[in-house]
């Protein structure tokens, strides 16, 4: 991620509790991707996302898994995450890269 996107914009979010998120974008006039990556899709716990939404309640929410063969939007208490795939992943990626949405 850090070398497709050649800026300071990955980030690495943890709170005093413990409570931590994998990845999170940060482009300039946009709200903040969160981003958790996973071998499966089961193994997504959502108490830490949510406590980043706590904080900064605007935003994305992708849960990047291997064994993720269609792409899905889950609601949980107070947001919704997007389950992905390594290759959807890849596109979003090129797509922020080539400013496309």
């Amino acid at each position: 991620m850090h070398s497709v996107l050649q800026a300071p914009v990955v980030h690495y979010w943890r709170d005093k509790r413990g409570h931590e998120v994998d990845f999170i974008l940060t482009l300039r006039g946009q709200d903040p991707i969160a981003i958790e990556c996973k071998w499966k899709e089961k193994q997504f716990e959502p108490t830490n996302m949510a406590a980043f939404r706590n904080q900064y309640p605007a935003g994305q929410n992708w849960i990047v898994c291997q064994d993720v063969a269609r792409n899905f939007t889950q609601s949980f208490d107070k947001f919704k995450a997007e389950f992905i795939s390594m290759e959807e992943f890849s596109k979003r990626i090129n797509r922020l890269v080539h400013h496309e949405k």
